[in-house]
């Protein structure tokens, strides 16, 4: 036991301690504290520690921290000769007392250089934890000297405190770059490091709310490139890779560095331009743009020795009032699919221009909101059920309900299509309500063949539903209408829905969880957050996007993030569903990762029925 007068000095040390590791702590810190820290409590002269490195099954010393630079010297000889107290410390996992180093003799190259570096005593204190060995605190005296049982007692608990904080420092730092991983994998396209798709939309919806505040409009120019297929065809990916490398180079040389150059998919690139003017000619219109980056293409791009220009076509759409980012972008995708219907040969031919201020041409917001009133009430929408699988069994653990929307004149249109102006429109609100409805009456209908009570049928919620104050209310009355039990439901919210109001999002999923729905963060790893906001969120299955799931087979860095995510998620009670599977080698190598769950065209396609069994 430390006596009384020991305790109350190591109390206060322990304070200070912990203050200054709490305000803000990495390992070099905590142990530079430790150091500082232990000749306030103990009869000693300073302080070194070293720490065990596994690499490969073997373990390593490495140097780390002492007090002072001739305690340093003492410190790192041990690493150096391979022999000290360090080292028996660390193959005993117990202390190491030496009181006299003049009379000892075990370490016939680190007690000369401890000597003669002024130390005469040593007691190496392993720190522990976790059920091993990661490091050792070496309390030095320039004299003979002999710790009693209180002293070395007082050492231990410091060593313990130390150790705890180097690994929570460990942990953090770990957690860290998994988490910079995560958002590069996110935001970026792996080939050729331009925004992909993610951050195009977050860069779109910054220019859009930014247009009342600048003199032009913001413009997106679709780009598409000519016959691509034919060179993968005749050199192959890996030359068609290198093509769109040099593509990306020579189209972003001609941008301004307020532009944003991204890589959709494929052969597509995404340019957002800006204060473009339409009205303008030449000079000041996305038309110029799209020229010069065509007269950009006309030069050579070196590949494997050959030399091979290709051509382009480009499709433009200036934003107008009531634009999302998904509307505009879809605008100049059309565009783009006017251009290369005119198979022109040259520059104007290949450009077109989606002009929606002809609002004849183009269905507006009114025109929409009544298209879908019209549908609501006229019976077009319709469920769809894509399946989720048991990774481990294969069988059929629930389902996700789909919506789609059967357009009388436009055919089965997909959610994309329309849930957009929906948001905007308000109607979100009714189209929510009635999946709700729809899937608990779906529920009812096939509730006697349910494969067990640990089926789930998700439903998708948007921001503006959740926030809704009839979203629980309306949730209830469903359940109850239906008869079904609350247990077999899941409400899916997206990780930028949760981080958009932490507070009032987390009380609605935890209202949500009372009425005992189960809750879902869906397309996790694309909402810009901390992973460490999970643990004060009210949820039980984490959805790995399927951008992730897509390059886990194809990038090291893929699998490394995926890996993370299945770890944290368990580790915080949490189970998780792999979206986006399409391949057995992902369905595999997910299973063997320890992924609970799968969805995807690999495990089940989206059908008109939900048939759980």
């Amino acid at each position: 036991m430390i006596a009384q007068e020991h305790r109350v000095e190591l109390a206060d040390v322990l304070a200070d301690f912990t203050q200054d590791l709490l305000a803000d702590f990495n390992v070099e810190l905590v142990l530079r504290n430790l150091c500082e820290r232990l000749p306030a409590v103990l009869p000693i002269d300073g302080a070194g520690v070293s720490l065990v490195e596994r690499e490969q099954e073997q373990e390593q010393l490495r140097f780390a921290q002492a007090t002072s630079e001739d305690l340093a010297v003492a410190e790192r000889s041990q690493s150096q000769v391979g022999e000290g107290p360090c080292y028996d410390a660390v193959a005993t996992a117990t202390p190491v007392h030496v009181a006299d180093l003049s009379q000892e003799s075990r370490w016939t190259r680190f007690t000369p250089a401890a000597l003669a570096a002024g130390v005469h005593a040593v007691t190496a204190m392993p720190m522990m934890a976790r059920g091993q060995v990661w490091g050792v605190v070496d309390l030095y005296s320039r004299e003979p000297l002999r710790l009693n049982e209180e002293d070395l007692n007082a050492a231990r608990l410091m060593a313990q405190v130390a150790t705890n904080y180097v690994l929570h420092a460990r942990d953090r730092e770990t957690r860290q770059l998994a988490e910079d991983a995560l958002r590069v994998q996110t935001l970026h396209d792996p080939l050729t490091g331009l925004p992909n798709r993610v951050l195009l939309l977050d860069r779109l919806t910054h220019a859009l709310a930014a247009t009342p505040r600048t003199a032009g409009t913001p413009a997106v120019l679709f780009i598409d490139l000519d016959r691509f297929k034919q060179v993968n065809d005749t050199y192959g990916h890996a030359a068609g890779d290198r093509l769109l490398l040099g593509v990306a180079h020579a189209l972003h040389a001609v941008l301004r560095p307020s532009d944003t150059l991204a890589r959709l998919s494929g052969d597509e690139f995404i340019v957002v331009a800006g204060e473009q003017h339409p009205e303008r000619r030449p000079e000041g219109s996305a038309t110029h743009l799209a020229r010069r980056l065509l007269a950009a293409l006309e030069h050579p791009i070196k590949v494997n020795g050959h030399s091979m220009v290709i051509s382009a076509s480009v499709g433009i759409a200036y934003a107008t009032d009531g634009d999302t980012p998904e509307s505009l972008l879809h605008a100049a995708d059309t565009a783009m699919y006017d251009a290369k219907a005119n198979i022109g040969t040259n520059a104007d031919e290949r450009i077109a221009v989606n002009d929606r201020r002809d609002r004849a041409a183009v269905p507006s917001l009114l025109q929409v909101e009544g298209e879908l009133a019209t549908a609501l009430d006229g019976g077009q929408l319709r469920l769809h059920y894509q399946p989720v699988v048991d990774l481990r069994s294969g069988a059929v653990a629930g389902a996700e309900a789909l919506i789609r929307w059967q357009h009388p004149s436009r055919g089965l249109l997909a959610p994309e299509a329309f849930l957009p102006a929906a948001e905007v429109t308000g109607q979100i609100v009714a189209l929510g309500r009635w999946v709700t409805t729809t899937a608990c009456q779906a529920l009812r209908a096939v509730g006697h063949r349910l494969p067990g009570a640990d089926f789930r049928l998700a439903l998708n919620a948007s921001p503006r539903e959740l926030h809704h104050p009839d979203f629980v209310p309306a949730l209830r009355e469903s359940v109850a209408e239906a008869v079904v039990d609350p247990h077999l439901l899941c409400v899916e919210v997206t990780e930028a829905t949760l981080i958009s109001d932490l507070g009032e999002t987390s009380a609605v999923l935890a209202q949500i969880r009372q009425l005992g729905v189960r809750v879902a963060v869906d397309d996790f790893g694309t909402g810009f957050s901390s992973l460490a906001y999970l643990h004060r969120l009210p949820v039980d299955t984490l959805k790995i996007d399927q951008s992730f799931v897509k390059t886990m087979t194809t990038a090291p860095a893929g699998e490394v993030i995926v890996a993370h995510v299945i770890s944290l998620a368990h580790g915080l009670g949490l189970t998780v569903t792999a979206e986006g599977i399409e391949t057995v080698q992902q369905r595999r190598r997910l299973h063997e990762m320890g992924c609970d769950h799968g969805q995807g065209y690999a495990l089940g396609r989206p059908a008109a029925t939900l048939a759980p069994a």
